[in-house]
């Protein structure tokens, strides 16, 4: 495991505090800084059966390691929410730079075949919204040139 080094009080180079540099390595991909990107979501709402509640939890978790391990420059990461005993709201967060979306049937090829697998119709999912079919009307603007 990388140790994190920095000292308080610490400056980059653009007079912000030092963060420590395993941190830098997550959030540049191919020279690009992905926190200057703006990001694009894909929100779902599922129903889990009674008793398929940790297999389903277990299923996203690794669904998102899959993601940002295969799909880092596009994958930002999925946020798994409860809003009731049974009822889960799962966010895909994606990066907004170009190619995305012609990345995007894979990722949800991949999704698909991952939940038809491991849970079958023991969970059902609603689709809330999805950015491919969706007009932004306000929010983000266009990402910077930096992003792609």
């Amino acid at each position: 495991m990388p140790t994190l080094r920095y000292h308080y009080g610490e400056r980059d180079g653009k007079n912000r505090p030092a963060l420590p540099r395993i941190y830098w390595k997550q959030i540049y991909f191919a020279g690009v800084s992905m926190e200057t990107c703006n990001y694009l979501y894909d929100v779902s709402m599922s129903y889990v059966n009674p008793g398929w509640q940790e297999r389903y939890c277990e299923l996203v978790k690794r669904i998102d390691r899959y993601l940002k391990k295969n799909y880092a420059g596009y994958f930002a990461g999925l946020q798994l929410y409860q809003t009731g005993p049974m009822n889960y709201v799962v966010v895909a967060v994606y990066y907004d730079v170009p190619g995305v979306s012609e990345t995007l049937p894979c990722i949800l090829h991949y999704v698909n075949e991952e939940y038809r697998d491991a849970v079958g119709h023991n969970v059902r999912r609603k689709q809330i919204l999805k950015f491919d079919r969706a007009r932004r009307l306000h929010g983000q603007p266009a990402p910077p040139s930096d992003c792609g």
